[in-house]
């Protein structure tokens, strides 16, 4: 029964990241592997394309030329690089995923494999609760509500826009929806990564509680399987951080100017209070804002803990091998500590600054000093 609800949970989570062009592959249940290329998803792909490039002229132009909120100048060519960036980097995103098709397979197959391998011994070695399938299930479940509802302000403060500005923050909605939904989906996966390091970290320290002389082949066999699969793990989280490294750093890119246009018009309406452009749109810029600093912060978070629950194996196995008293178990242990030594875990932007919770305190403080300079701009402007 357990085994169809976690099947129906990844079904559904696949097909949500399908519809938005982030999952250009498919699903097959009770198949082995599960996960397979599909041309028909890379047709939903290039469908999904169409109506992004064939608005983005309607996007640009309003922009560019759009006098409805008594934008200025330097306020029209700032609108106009953040529209484009954010098509230009939707249809990268889009095309990133079925040029490398392939790689998406192979990292939600060896993904699924090992989730699969750590459920079965679970069950087989009565883990607890705490760690057990459902409380990823329970994380990941989090995850989706806090960003359902947060969407759902979006959405609201979207519609709500009666006058030009709908058709405009509609065209825009659906670049954004890809963008978003590509950092949902990474911090998705750096959340299943987590769960499996948390358990191999819980069943090697019970492991190492309670061995004893009796039962030495089956303390040496259950530690060879986990070296197996912390060495697995750490494979997959090496080529999930190559692989999104280069869609990271242009989503990035465009949610740092995001941040900084829209921050600008919400700092300009609330703080310097000289802005005629209408409430609903200022609190439309406010909900793409939040949504922005959301995703990140809860990327950043995912990646963060990551790290830590892998860096937390070493320190399982120093501990175990001061305190263990079979030589052949300590031999063993060290061989471990010593690839543990070799291979370090991380989760980069294109190798230019780690993925952490260091990386939203840094957006924020950049984002404020060049608000500043905005506002000090636009004023020397209209005197």
């Amino acid at each position: 029964m357990y085994t169809a609800k976690s099947d129906l949970f990844t079904k559904c989570l696949f097909y949500f990241f399908k519809i938005f062009g982030v999952a250009p592959i498919s699903y097959r249940s009770g198949v082995i592997p599960p996960f397979a290329t599909s041309r028909l998803a890379i047709f939903h792909n290039v469908l999904l394309s169409c109506p992004v490039i064939g608005f983005s002229y309607f996007s640009l132009r309003h922009a560019l030329y759009s006098d409805n909120a008594g934008r200025i100048a330097f306020e029209k060519i700032v609108d106009t690089v953040q529209t484009s960036f954010t098509i230009l980097t939707a249809l990268f995103v889009l095309a990133v995923f079925c040029i490398l098709q392939e790689r998406v397979v192979d990292l939600a197959n060896r993904l699924q494999a090992i989730y699969k391998l750590t459920t079965c011994m679970t069950y087989k070695m009565g883990h607890d609760v705490n760690i057990g399938p459902s409380s990823l299930h329970t994380s990941v479940t989090r995850i989706m509500l806090v960003t359902l509802m947060t969407a759902v302000l979006w959405f609201i403060t979207t519609f709500l826009n009666f006058d030009v500005f709908l058709l405009y923050f509609l065209v825009m909605t659906l670049d954004n929806l890809v963008i978003f939904s590509m950092l949902l989906q990474y911090s998705l996966v750096l959340k299943v990564l987590h769960y499996l390091y948390q358990w191999v970290n819980a069943d090697l320290t019970s492991l190492l509680k309670t061995a004893n002389a009796d039962d030495f082949p089956k303390t040496m066999t259950r530690l060879s399987q986990l070296r197996c699969i912390h060495v697995s793990l750490s494979h997959v989280s090496r080529d999930v951080s190559c692989f999104y490294s280069l869609p990271m750093l242009v989503c990035f890119i465009n949610a740092f100017l995001a941040l900084i246009i829209y921050g600008y018009y919400v700092v300009k309406a609330v703080v310097v209070q000289s802005s005629s452009i209408p409430t609903v749109v200022i609190l439309h810029c406010l909900a793409l804002v939040v949504m922005h600093l959301l995703s990140i912060a809860i990327l950043a978070r995912a990646a963060g803990i990551t790290v830590r629950e892998s860096k937390a194996t070493g320190e399982i196995i120093s501990e175990s091998i001061a305190i263990c008293q079979s030589e052949r178990v300590v031999k063993q242990l060290k061989e471990f500590s010593i690839y543990l030594l070799h291979k370090s875990v991380g989760f980069c932007v294109f190798h230019l600054f780690p993925l952490n919770e260091t990386l939203v305190v840094s957006i924020i403080s950049s984002i404020t000093t060049y608000l500043v300079i905005l506002i000090q701009f636009k004023e020397s402007n209209q005197q």
